[in-house]
């Protein structure tokens, strides 16, 4: 695991407990990285209006937790390729979309 995945990791956990007050075991967080076209994401994922202003194909890294409860927790950040800049950022609780972020903009 590199530094990048650390980093995103320790904001998954960091954001899952201090948000949604959701207790994580570390070592029970998982971590994949995938390039997806923008035809292969569900709008449920990423609304439309929201796609139009990320890059074809995005880089999208996700990682999932089940907490004790058995909620499915599943964070995704876009990321630009070259720089590693966060583009996006989305979060789905048991499938359903619990918040979703620009995070370079204002609010």
């Amino acid at each position: 695991m590199n530094s990048e995945q650390v980093k995103e990791i320790d904001w998954f956990i960091t954001t899952l407990e201090h948000y949604f007050q959701v207790k994580v075991q570390r070592e029970k967080v998982s971590f994949e990285g995938i390039e997806l076209c923008h035809e292969e994401i569900d709008e449920s994922l990423i609304p439309r209006e929201h796609m139009n202003v990320l890059p074809d194909p995005l880089l999208f890294e996700t990682m999932l937790y089940i907490d004790e409860e058995g909620n499915e927790w599943i964070a995704g950040v876009v990321i630009e390729e070259f720089s590693r800049e966060w583009l996006y950022t989305v979060w789905l609780k048991n499938g359903e979309t619990a918040a979703y972020k620009f995070p370079n903009q204002q609010g």
